[in-house]
């Protein structure tokens, strides 16, 4: 487990000593969290260029600390983080352990893997390990239509390869399978995601008790637990990106500094590479980015277009189209099915019951459902006041009519009637949703107006 460890630290102290010399601010929090992020996308591009190479892991390990120690040579801009920052990070982090101990010790000791996680993700790693060769893997009619032993099986081979990259580093550096060993990067999401959070509330300049008190909720939520001691699922992950581009892109919407807009762009272009779901979250960032900033002729064409292509589905009008590497385009009256994801039939189906069962009575989300909302409403004036916040407020709601509309009048309601994708594709809403409601205590937002 050592060398494991050793490996995982190895690429986030390079990326940590790369965010320390281009970040906008000398916000350490956001910095490891990003860190954690980038480092584990560096592990698994690694493993990938040296996984048949003998050593080759190890002296791709050493070329990165070349690499950081080259870095740390050069003269840096970064700023030295201030004592109450310090501090407020500790406790961040003494939180985080205080809370998700239980959970640790399950990841450590016997973790218990869903569905996705055993049959995709660690599926793929294991057998890559195991045979010491990439092979390749299919869907169930490409797997019946390809020669005998040509390929594997898997029922979600379309799914991103980063998660499975990131446990064969793992595995690969301790030398050994054990599902504790590749799965010990989960290990690191939750006390990433809990510092992104306290560093975008930091840099609104909020008090440190309004910082723990919002990482206390954020990191008290049951589901996020459970994807901690059920390790293997990338949804941790994606909120951990999702809420470190947002955060850059609230910055950018406040200040205008680039270095912000360059981070903002680079965690975004991260979301697919971790799950599908990130192509959905992308959309609504596109259309949020649109509605508040695009001119307002473009705007009014954009609106045009839209309302054009929907009565011309309605009239029977269907457009397929293979678009290379992203996958299939397909818009009709019978089926929808966007780049990268997956492809649903349309047609009313009435979720509306399980997905109140989801949200409100079970044990998932403790009673967050029945207080954010009222809480959103106090809060709402306040939101609207900045750049910033609003791009974060129209992000969510696009997020949350997608939400409603794939569990609606797709087949996807399916999902949502056996609460087994629903509750994990609000995983990333709700994290923006918790970071908004921190937000709303700062009066950083109305100074710079």
């Amino acid at each position: 487990m050592l060398l494991a460890f050793i490996a995982l630290l190895i690429p986030m102290a390079l990326a940590l000593t790369a965010l320390r010399r281009v970040s906008p601010a000398g916000n350490l929090s956001l910095q490891l969290s990003g860190s954690v992020l980038l480092g584990l996308v560096i592990g698994g591009w690694l493993v990938w260029l040296t996984f048949e190479v003998p050593y080759g892991l190890w002296i791709g390990l050493l070329t990165l600390v070349l690499l950081r120690l080259g870095l740390l040579r050069c003269r840096s801009r970064a700023q030295a983080a201030s004592r109450a920052s310090l501090l407020g990070l500790l406790l961040v982090l003494m939180v985080v352990l205080a809370r998700s101990f239980p959970a640790a010790l399950d990841l450590l000791w016997q973790p218990v893997h869903a569905w996705d996680a055993y049959n995709v993700w660690t599926l793929r790693a294991k057998v890559w390990f195991g045979l010491n060769d990439w092979v390749t893997f299919a869907r169930q009619a490409e797997y019946l239509a390809a020669s005998p032993g040509s390929v594997h099986y898997s029922a979600a081979a379309h799914y991103p390869l980063l998660p499975s990259l990131i446990q064969l580093f793992s595995a690969t550096a301790a030398g050994e399978w054990t599902d504790n060993l590749s799965l010990l990067p989960w290990i690191f999401f939750l006390p990433a995601l809990a510092l992104a959070l306290n560093g975008l509330l930091e840099r609104a300049q909020l008090a440190l008790t309004v910082r723990l008190a919002a990482v206390y909720v954020l990191i008290s939520i049951p589901l996020l637990q459970a994807h901690v001691a059920h390790a293997g699922y990338a949804d941790l992950l994606l909120c951990v990106a999702v809420l470190l581009a947002m955060s850059h892109w609230l910055q950018f919407a406040n200040t205008r500094v680039r270095q912000d807009l360059y981070l903002a762009l680079a965690f975004t272009a991260l979301w697919p590479l971790i799950k599908l779901d990130g192509w959905l979250w992308m959309a609504c960032l596109v259309a949020a980015l649109a509605l508040l900033y695009a001119p307002p002729k473009l705007l009014l064409v954009l609106w045009g277009l839209l309302i054009i292509g929907v009565l011309l589905l309605f009239q029977g009008t269907s457009v397929q189209m293979r678009l290379g590497p992203l996958g299939v385009l397909e818009l009709s009256r019978e089926a929808i099915q966007l780049p990268g994801m997956t492809r649903y039939t349309l047609g009313f189906r009435n979720s509306l019951g399980p997905l109140i069962d989801t949200l409100f009575w079970h044990a998932s989300w403790n009673v967050w459902f029945w207080i954010a909302p009222l809480l959103s409403i106090l809060a709402l004036k306040h939101w609207l006041k900045t750049p910033g916040t609003r791009l974060l407020l129209v992000f969510l709601v696009f997020g949350a009519l997608s939400f409603v509309g794939l569990f609606s009048f797709t087949s996807a309601a399916e999902f949502a009637e056996t609460a087994t994708a629903s509750n994990r594709l609000l995983m990333p809403l709700v994290t923006v949703w918790i970071a908004l409601l921190g937000l709303s205590f700062s009066t950083y937002a109305a100074a710079r107006q």
